[in-house]
């Protein structure tokens, strides 16, 4: 089957990393490292996706021996949307929906189809929540 919409590894990974806060409750903030080892990722990488989390507030990080990270919302406040947002920016199904400009987007006929599919998908991403994901993998 040839994908028509991929979420890239990006978002999925961010997701994980997410979902793995929220069910972190251990007494210490969850650590990169640790992570890292569970997931099999390297520390770098997820360094990359951890910092625009941050700065978005999305988590928070905390210093020293007892250092990691911690969700900075409860995970119902937490959309894929937003994490689609912080890590890719605005992102649109045709040309005329992004970024760029399309040269027939005066007269196509498909605009209005767009714009709806465009409006029911952003607002199915708005509508899953970090809650709704599974957390399978421990952190302890």
């Amino acid at each position: 089957m040839r994908k028509f919409l991929e979420i890239p590894k990006r978002i999925h990974h961010a997701i994980i990393i997410l979902s793995l806060l929220a069910g972190h409750k251990g007494k210490y903030a969850a650590s990169l490292s640790r992570i890292s080892q569970n997931l099999k990722m390297s520390y770098g990488y997820l360094e990359h996706i951890a910092a625009p989390l941050k700065k978005a507030g999305l988590i928070k990080s905390y210093r020293g021996s007892a250092g990691g990270y911690r969700l900075a919302k409860k995970p119902s406040d937490i959309s894929v949307f937003d994490i689609i947002s912080v890590l890719e920016g605005n992102m649109g199904l045709a040309a005329c929906l992004g970024s760029g400009k399309c040269k027939a987007e005066a007269h196509c006929p498909s605009k209005k189809i767009h714009v709806k599919l465009q409006n029911e998908l952003n607002g199915a991403l708005q509508r899953i929540k970090i809650s709704d994901f599974e957390k399978s993998l421990s952190l302890e």
